[in-house]
């Protein structure tokens, strides 16, 4: 019974789940000739930064075209992604050639490396600084929700006794743990009736009731359906529909064959689903929700390869003229955070459509959103990924370990490759709307299935 493979150890995880308010730390100016912005980096999870277990197929000699024409699109991921080293097809060592050194350095990477090399920096310090989290004051359910329509809808769910979640899970042991999300890890059980579920523990009132709220509005097909959930005491648990086949960064970058590495035409639906449950969350979801946190990781697949978003406690209530407000604090994955978001630190959806991108590269090019090169260094997927496809290159680093590409199917992975570029480029508004997405997926899949 997995809900997603089993947690691993906290050494072969490189990818951090970050907080960053407005105030105190060294300053640093981001941008060229741009205003000093003031950070304080609390880690949320997980603790450290490691060396990462490469887990992907790659091209035999991949070098990286040369930047002899401006590209098109505006492309700088703040904050480096990820491939692995070796090859899951043989479990042989498989070489990544780097970047071609001879490509001429802008100001732009210059800036992205040394605001990661400041963050790399502050995280190998954080073990003797760890800030820690604390709560003088109870945060309950009534408080939380304000309004007396808020609360019914609550109360309408289902509450499950702590006692009933304990005895599912063994009491929460480590033979029940499925997984890890914001602030605690989940655990797959089958409550009394034979109901199999995942249950998530957090470890923080206010990210519980942050996520209850985002997820009893919703209701679409692509988004993670709550079962309910638990408040007692100190112990804070939401219940989810179990999901068979896991996460989709599991599903990308494991040996086993699934119908996700048979066919690019699999790999497109599942794009298209999460590009429609994003694009739920953005448009329909009344209050809008911009869920701050969208990876791989976060994307869940059910038994017939549904795929739904997942892990909403780091969303946030959209603003209320639908174009930006200014947040107290920064949070997301390293890799995944749309580096204008981190700099300007509005609130727009235009930082959903960043990570969208940067997932979706990831499933073109089973590369990880952040990887090491061959000479150990940490490298963006957008930096690796986006020149090939700019100088129409991209079937030199699709995933090799799926089938090659038919004619039809072609042409659907190089128009996924250029809606990815403009998802990553730099501006937030020369990205296209989650609506404009779908739309473009859903004109490509209909010629593949056509096809």
């Amino acid at each position: 019974m997995e809900m997603f493979s089993p947690a691993r150890s906290s050494d072969s995880e490189n990818y951090l789940e970050i907080i960053i308010p407005n105030s105190s730390i060294p300053h640093f100016s981001p941008l060229p000739n741009g205003p000093t912005t003031s950070l304080s980096i609390p880690i949320i999870f997980p603790p450290t930064i490691s060396e990462t277990q490469t887990e992907d197929g790659c091209s035999e000699s991949n070098k990286t075209p040369r930047a002899e024409t401006q590209l098109s699109y505006s492309v700088v991921p703040l904050l480096p992604p990820a491939r692995s080293q070796t090859d899951n097809r043989n479990s042989e060592n498989c070489e990544i050639t780097p970047t071609d050194p001879s490509i001429s350095t802008s100001p732009r990477r210059t800036i992205r490396t040394a605001i990661f090399n400041h963050l790399t920096e502050f995280l190998k310090l954080k073990s003797s600084n760890s800030p820690k989290f604390s709560h003088s004051k109870k945060i309950s359910i009534q408080s939380f929700f304000s309004t007396a329509k808020d609360l019914i809808e609550i109360i309408e769910r289902k509450q499950f006794p702590l006692q009933m979640l304990l005895k599912a899970t063994n009491n929460f042991s480590e033979d029940h743990k499925i997984g890890k999300g914001c602030f605690g890890s989940v655990y797959g059980a089958t409550l009394d009736g034979g109901q199999e579920v995942a249950i998530k523990r957090q470890g923080s009132a206010r990210a519980f009731l942050i996520e209850l709220k985002a997820l009893f509005h919703l209701n679409h097909k692509n988004a993670a359906c709550l079962v309910g959930f638990c408040e007692d005491g100190n112990e804070y648990a939401l219940v989810y529909e179990y999901m068979k086949n896991g996460t989709l960064h599991d599903r990308l970058h494991e040996l086993q064959s699934t119908p996700l590495m048979s066919s690019w035409t699999a790999r497109i639906k599942v794009a298209l689903d999460i590009a429609r449950g994003i694009e739920y969350l953005h448009v329909y979801a009344v209050p809008q929700i911009i869920h701050r946190n969208i990876k791989t990781s976060n994307i869940l697949l059910d038994a017939t390869w549904t795929a739904k978003v997942f892990d909403f406690c780091l969303s946030e209530k959209g603003p209320m003229d639908f174009k930006s407000h200014n947040l107290d604090c920064v949070a997301g994955t390293i890799g995944y955070m749309d580096p204008e978001y981190f700099n300007l630190q509005q609130l727009t959806t235009k930082i959903d459509v960043y990570s969208f991108g940067v997932v979706l590269l990831e499933m073109l090019s089973a590369y990880k959103a952040l990887h090491k090169n061959e000479n150990g260094e940490q490298r963006l997927i957008v930096d690796f990924i986006v020149p090939f496809i700019a100088q129409d290159q991209i079937h030199r680093v699709l995933d090799p370990r799926v089938p090659p590409p038919t004619p039809v199917e072609r042409k659907a992975v190089a128009h996924a490759g250029s809606l990815a570029v403009a998802c990553v480029s730099l501006k937030g508004r020369d990205r296209p709307s989650m609506t404009e997405i779908v739309n473009n997926l859903m004109r490509v899949w209909v010629q593949v299935i056509g096809g």
